[in-house]
């Protein structure tokens, strides 16, 4: 399943993301977490992939998520994204900006329709308290689809 997650997650940083085409991504697979998780640490970012993996597989919408994070924490700097991430425990509102951006990055990047069909998909298999953060912090499908539309 990695093999699979490595190869689109190459695939998509060569199609999309130029800026981390020699960023060192280590991904690693850890069942006990929800969805995934970008972490950047300067020289090198981690990629979290999460449980869903193996029961639905991960869209390119959701690796576009991800790596939004990762080019947009690279741009801000490694002290900038540290700080606003630690900020992010402490600020519903920064947490969702720092959601919606990486969102709204996908977005631009050509990753509207997965990302779409990806948060359907989350909000109507999800626990309940899955759901609830997916609404407080993400795009919804609906304002996906409105931010697709203003695009073109």
């Amino acid at each position: 399943m990695i093999l699979g997650i490595e190869s689109m997650i190459k695939d998509v940083i060569r199609k999309s993301f130029p800026a981390l085409k020699k960023h060192k991504i280590i991904i690693l697979n850890l069942k006990k977490i929800y969805g995934a998780r970008a972490v950047y640490l300067y020289f090198f970012s981690l990629l979290i992939i999460g449980k869903f993996t193996s029961k639905r597989g991960i869209s390119r919408g959701g690796i576009a998520h991800e790596l939004s994070h990762i080019e947009i924490f690279k741009k801000w700097g490694f002290w900038k994204s540290l700080l606003l991430l630690f900020l992010q425990f402490f600020s519903v509102e920064i947490k969702k900006k720092i959601e919606r951006g990486a969102d709204i990055l996908a977005i631009n990047k050509g990753y509207g329709r997965e990302l779409c069909l990806l948060r359907k998909r989350s909000l109507f298999k999800s626990e309940e308290k899955i759901k609830k953060l997916l609404n407080k912090y993400y795009l919804s499908p609906e304002e996906i689809k409105l931010y697709m539309k203003k695009q073109k």
